[in-house]
């Protein structure tokens, strides 16, 4: 749904001609959930009433130890976290019309999950200090944890660029190239 706020455009009053679409905003918005609630929302799960370690902003150590325990497909755990950095990057690019612009928003959430982060281990050790911003930018794990974090995102963009192409063949809409 798109809604239009203004005049016709013209010449005279083309910066002032402004569109909304709610569907982008509300796609953005539920990936925010999803990140906040279903990503950050295991990790505490995973921990309990324990106490918090660095693992907390060096998430890439819970990449397979946070897992879905029921028997799903004959597996025995389903890797939850990079699971769902790749289902933002898919499902973001997947939704665009234009597959660079889904890629552009989709990293926008790399710095955003990295802030949730912080923001939790604030709030799971109940004080503001300057920890967990050097353990994310002074140590070689968190530049690993963005590194995997960016590699999960962008692969499920990729992902979402290959469906969307599939589904454009499946349609005749681009022509397949003949070597």
């Amino acid at each position: 749904m798109v809604i239009t706020l203004g005049k016709p455009k013209t010449k005279e009053n083309a910066l002032e001609f402004k569109y909304i679409n709610y569907n982008r905003i509300g796609a953005i918005f539920f990936i925010i959930l999803l990140i906040f609630i279903g990503f950050f929302g295991f990790i505490c799960n995973y921990y309990g009433e324990g106490p918090i370690d660095s693992s907390l902003i060096w998430y890439y150590q819970l990449f397979f130890k946070v897992t879905l325990s029921k028997n799903i497909f004959l597996l025995k755990s389903i890797p939850v976290l990079p699971l769902i950095l790749t289902f933002t990057g898919y499902y973001l690019t997947n939704r665009e019309e234009l597959s660079l612009k889904g890629i552009k928003i989709s990293l926008y959430f790399i710095p955003l999950t990295h802030l949730l982060s912080i923001l939790w281990y604030w709030f799971n050790v109940s004080q503001i200090n300057i920890e967990p911003i050097r353990l994310l930018f002074a140590t070689w794990q968190g530049y690993l944890t963005i590194f995997l974090t960016i590699a999960c995102i962008l692969f499920g963009s990729f992902i979402g660029i290959k469906v969307k192409q599939y589904k454009l063949l499946k349609r005749k809409l681009i022509l397949k190239k003949e070597v």
